[in-house]
């Protein structure tokens, strides 16, 4: 009836799996959950407990193959037609989580997306704060938002879909890094005109990196952006549901950018140290992205 699916990299994931397994064994249904392991660097050997639970699985790659191909993999391994991806980094925040999925599984082709949420209180290690900043002002996002805006706001770190929905789209393994998967899967499902519903079903995202790593995930994040922009995806639709590259496509337009990517340049190590710092301003963030991207354009 549901195939859970959960992929993992370099992160525990033996408590959420504990979490959705008693869920599951409480509603009564067919289920399995499936964890594969993306060629950790640092595998937890807590997860080698996960297949020590019943319906579950825990597979770990002999090489890393990448977020997209990943995903792919987890749901041609999928026995049920009906696939909820998780991320592995994330806490279920109330009993009745799988509960609220379960009540679509007869529904049809159609994609069903919960909803992201972060801690309440700031960490106290400084070094998370970027993170933990940016999730609570950018990446949690109102339900009415969502509703509103259904393609723009799917996020492939809580969703729902049928298994003959998504061997229509798939996660596109071009993309090898970090970037935009989301933002890809989102504007194929608008192509196809599919049924996408968002609920007030949140998980809680407990995996916060450094500041460093943000950065790094960023950059990554923009090279993947401009391939899709250059190599997959046509200019409008891409520009349309994503604003980094819509202001940066403006930018180029009117003769912008060259001074952009100079003030860039010039001001790099001043807007680090703030990103960097205690007080991190996420509009000096989005400037750097911008920056960074036009180096591409």
């Amino acid at each position: 009836m549901l195939s859970i699916l959960i992929p993992t990299y370099n992160f525990n994931c033996l408590p959420l799996v504990e979490s959705l397994q008693l869920q599951a064994e409480q509603l009564g249904i067919t289920y399995e959950i499936i964890v594969i392991d993306d060629h950790s660097t640092t595998p937890p050997p807590e997860n080698t407990q996960i297949s020590t639970l019943p319906n579950c699985r825990y597979i770990e790659l002999p090489e890393n193959i990448g977020r997209a191909k990943i995903r792919n993999m987890l749901a041609e391994k999928a026995q049920h037609e009906n696939l909820l991806f998780l991320d592995c980094d994330m806490r279920l925040p109330a009993d009745d989580f799988l509960k609220r999925y379960s009540a679509f599984c007869n529904e049809g082709e159609m994609v069903i997306c919960g909803g992201l949420r972060y801690a309440t209180q700031a960490p106290s290690d400084k070094r998370l704060y970027l993170h933990w900043l940016y999730g609570q002002q950018r990446e949690i996002i109102s339900i009415k938002h969502r509703q509103r805006h259904p393609y723009h706001a799917f996020l492939s770190s809580n969703f729902f879909i049928n298994k003959s929905l998504f061997n229509k789209i798939k996660f596109d393994e071009q993309l090898k890094k970090y970037g935009h998967e989301d933002s890809l899967f989102g504007i194929r499902l608008k192509e196809l005109n599919a049924t996408i519903l968002h609920i007030d079903n949140p998980l809680i995202h407990i995996g916060l990196e450094t500041s460093c790593r943000i950065l790094e995930k960023e950059r990554e994040s923009i090279a993947n952006l401009v391939f899709i922009y250059q190599h997959i995806i046509k200019e409008e639709a891409l520009a349309q549901e994503i604003k980094l590259l819509r202001y940066g496509l403006l930018a180029k337009k009117i003769g912008a950018n060259k001074l952009i990517l100079s003030l860039f340049n010039l001001l790099q190590k001043p807007l680090l140290r703030n990103i960097e710092s205690r007080r991190p301003n996420l509009l000096l963030l989005d400037f750097y992205k911008l920056g960074y991207l036009c180096k591409f354009l």
